[in-house]
C-alpha cells in the first residue's frame, strides 16, 4: 500500500478505471495515527501531486488565475456563476483551504470525518427514508437537515451540502473540463452564464480506510437520499472522460463541495 501523504506516481493512469479493480492506498499514512487524524479530521491536501492521472497528450492545465475573483460567507469563499437559481458554489472542499486540496471526507448524513468507511459504522446506511425523517436526518422534503449537514456544522454560515436538483443545475449550465491545478487532476467547472468557474478536485473516496481512484475520480456527495433504496445516495461523479451524476452507497468516504443562497 501506498501511503497518501507522499508524492504519486505521475504515470499515465488507465481512462476512468473501474471502482472494484481500482488500485487502493492506504487512507492511513504508513499507520501513523497522527498523521491519519491530521489528515481525516482537518482535511489537509492529500498529496501534492494530487496522484498521476490522465493522458498527458490532451491534458489541459490551467493556473490559479483562472479561478475566479470569489466572495466569502463566514470567511469561505465562493463563486457566483449566474446560475438561475442563485446558488453560490464554494472555491474548495470541506476541509481544504485551497481549491486543489482534497479536504475531508465523509459519509453521507454525518457530519465529522473518521478513520474507517463501513456498512457497520455508517449512521444512515441502509436507514428507509421515514426513519430518516423521524431521526432528525432529513427534512419533510428528504434534504439533509442542518444538524446533519456537514457543510454548515463545519463552515457554519448559510453553507449546506447542495441538493440533487442544485447539481442538476451545475451540469446543465456549465463546461467541465478535465485538467491540472498546482499539479492536481480534476474539473474546471466553467459558466455557461457568465463565465465565471471553480475547480473540483479528483480526490477520491475512502471505503474502510482505503483511499481509492485519487488523481483519476472525483465523488461529491448531495444532500439528497435515494428514497426507493436505502442503501444510497445522490452524488456526482467525473472522470476524464466522464462527468455525471449517480446513486452512491452511503457508507462510502466522499467529498462535499459546499453551496451558499
Amino acid at each position: 500500500m501506498t501511503s497518501i501523504m507522499t508524492t504519486m506516481s505521475t504515470s499515465p493512469a488507465p481512462s476512468c478505471p473501474g471502482r472494484e479493480n481500482a488500485t487502493k492506498k492506504s487512507f492511513f499514512a504508513k499507520g501513523t495515527v497522527a498523521a491519519a487524524f491530521l489528515l481525516g479530521l482537518f482535511g489537509l491536501s492529500a498529496c501534492s501531486g494530487g496522484g498521476g492521472g490522465g493522458n498527458a497528450s490532451s491534458e489541459v492545465r490551467v493556473d490559479s488565475t483562472e479561478i475566479s475573483d470569489p466572495g466569502s460567507i463566514e470567511e469561505h469563499e465562493y463563486v457566483d456563476l449566474g446560475l438561475p437559481s442563485g446558488v453560490k458554489w464554494a472555491t474548495c472542499n470541506v476541509g481544504a483551504l485551497e481549491p486543489e486540496e482534497y479536504g475531508s471526507y465523509f459519509a453521507w448524513g454525518e457530519s465529522s470525518p473518521k478513520y474507517a468507511f463501513t456498512k457497520e459504522n455508517s449512521e444512515t446506511y441502509n436507514v428507509c427514508n421515514d426513519l430518516l425523517y423521524i431521526n432528525g436526518v432529513v427534512d419533510e422534503y428528504g434534504i439533509l437537515t442542518p444538524d446533519q449537514d456537514p457543510a454548515r456544522l463545519n463552515w457554519g454560515g448559510t453553507w449546506r451540502v447542495p441538493t440533487s436538483d442544485e447539481i442538476d443545475e451545475l451540469l446543465r449550465n456549465t463546461t467541465k473540463t478535465w485538467t491540472t491545478l498546482n499539479g492536481v487532476n480534476g474539473r474546471l467547472v466553467k459558466s455557461k452564464i457568465n463565465g465565471n468557474s471553480i475547480f473540483l478536485p479528483a480526490a477520491g473516496y475512502v471505503r474502510d480506510s482505503s483511499l481509492i481512484n485519487d488523481g483519476e475520480w472525483g465523488y461529491y456527495w448531495s444532500a439528497t437520499p435515494n428514497v426507493n433504496n436505502p442503501e444510497n445516495a445522490y452524488n456526482i461523479n467525473f472522470c476524464s472522460d466522464n462527468f455525471s451524476y449517480a446513486w452512491s452507497a452511503r457508507h462510502f468516504g466522499r467529498s462535499v463541495r459546499p453551496v451558499s443562497n
